[in-house]
């Protein structure tokens, strides 16, 4: 055998070892990490409003507290702001102009706003003007769609306005009624 063959074949299984070390150390034992400490996952505490915005209409849903004891009404708003700096164009439909739900945590509907209203039928649009606020106010009893007081537990209030250009867009907030 000659020399440059067997330098060759030198070279090859030295390489071949070498690669069998990498691979070794990299898949069947690979190079320890610094762990980092995590802290503990806390609930976040829940919020008592919520925005969304859409076609620079700034949409917000909030309730005085995310907790709540039961049997108590419970104040909800649902205010809409014009945040650009142009006129903006709604379309309704009818005389209704938002709508409030609650459901369970399962989302079945226990309570509508809207349920026992009567609105005219009617198209129209209204100009929202920059900076311009509409609050709607309501109040839920904690009673659900048949009279009944609703059970200690979670529930999730949607609001909605019911202008053409937004209709879709819920904003949502979690409410727990307590003892």
């Amino acid at each position: 055998m000659s020399n440059r063959k067997f330098l060759f074949l030198l070279l090859a299984i030295l390489a071949g070892a070498f690669l069998c070390l990498v691979i070794i150390r990299l898949v069947i034992a690979p190079p320890a990490r610094e762990t980092q400490k995590v802290p503990p996952i806390t609930p976040a505490p829940r919020k008592n409003y919520e925005v969304i915005e859409v076609k620079e209409i700034k949409i917000t849903l909030e309730i005085p507290q995310a907790e709540v004891k039961t049997g108590r009404a419970i104040p909800i708003k649902l205010v809409l702001e014009n945040v650009g700096d142009a006129p903006r164009k709604l379309s309704f439909s009818s005389g209704q102009k938002f709508d409030v739900v609650v459901d369970d945590f399962q989302g079945k509907e226990i309570w509508r706003w809207s349920v026992d209203k009567v609105f005219t039928m009617m198209l129209r649009e209204d100009v929202f003007e920059p900076g311009q606020r509409e609050v709607h106010a309501v109040s839920w009893d904690q009673r659900d769609l048949q009279g009944q007081l609703v059970s200690v537990g979670e529930y999730r209030i949607k609001g909605e306005s019911m202008a053409r250009e937004l209709r879709g867009f819920v904003v949502a907030l979690d409410l727990k009624i307590t003892d």
